[in-house]
């Protein structure tokens, strides 16, 4: 899988906000460290056909989306958490569990939404640039073991680490959505919208080449012609073609000549011992 990284982060302010769900907070940087672990698993379970965007800036929002996952099926639009706990996914609502009263409250931010909300985000943008374009899956991922998550009904779809190879593995069997072209298209679409630097456009992988359906750009050591080792002289090439002849054949026709002379050696003695 290959990465494509932001390594600006600069904050766009532009007039699309999510209600200020996305605002940053204090799990933000949590979550953002919560994400290296999920790449490391990623990068090497996945192959050269996946990409994986890393805080992505889009028109309108205020914050980068964390993780946007682009291969074969389809898009995920990833949203990873560090946190830990006792919590509750009832449709869109995201509760914790309290340790005094043993009840489920309100927990805040609301993960099942602004992963919900990030997801449609990206398919927004990618519906006013480019057609025919599958919508995105949005998947709330928890890298702590500590937790638990009871899931009613959740509009998003939820991976706790200890299930991560099983999502992985869905991913691989999964038919493909996205012909190559339209991979092209989308990771340019989400690389050209996080406003990179030159030096940062000229580390990006070559994704027209990647998905090209063409050669590698490092040149294939070229096999020797046929001809390369015998003259250039037109009447040798003639003749080689005229003589389709290995040498073992040769051998056997030369043993066969010389049985035969034998034979004939020893008939003319024959006749002339016995006029």
């Amino acid at each position: 899988m290959k990465l494509i990284e932001n390594p600006t982060m600069k904050e766009k302010r532009h007039v699309f906000n999510l209600d200020n769900l996305l605002k940053s907070d204090r799990t933000w940087s949590q979550d953002m460290q919560a994400q290296e672990g999920v790449i490391s698993l990623l990068q090497k379970s996945l192959d050269s056909r996946y990409f994986l965007l890393r805080n992505v800036l889009l028109e309108g929002l205020e914050i980068p989306i964390p993780l946007v996952m682009v291969g074969p099926p389809g898009i995920r639009v990833l949203y990873v958490s560090g946190i830990r706990g006792v919590f509750r996914a009832r449709d869109e609502y995201w509760e914790k569990m309290d340790e005094k009263t043993q009840n489920y409250r309100p927990s805040q931010p609301n993960l099942i939404t602004r992963t919900m909300l990030m997801g449609r985000a990206v398919d927004t943008y990618l519906a006013s640039h480019a057609e025919n374009i599958p919508v995105s899956e949005p998947v709330l991922m928890f890298s702590d073991p500590g937790i638990y998550v009871e899931m009613s009904h959740p509009p998003v779809r939820s991976v706790l680490m200890d299930a991560m190879e099983h999502f992985i593995t869905s991913l691989v069997q999964s038919r493909p959505l996205l012909i190559p072209q339209q991979i092209q298209t989308v990771i340019a679409l989400l690389s050209s919208s996080m406003n990179l630097p030159e030096s940062a456009e000229d580390s990006l992988p070559q994704i027209r080449d990647a998905f090209s359906m063409k050669d590698d750009e490092k040149p294939k050591r070229q096999l020797p012609a046929l001809n390369v080792s015998l003259p250039d002289d037109e009447a040798a090439m003639k003749l080689v073609k005229k003589v389709p002849i290995t040498n073992k054949q040769w051998i056997i026709l030369g043993i066969m000549m010389l049985v035969n002379i034998v034979l004939i050696v020893g008939f003319v003695f024959l006749i002339l011992l016995n006029p």
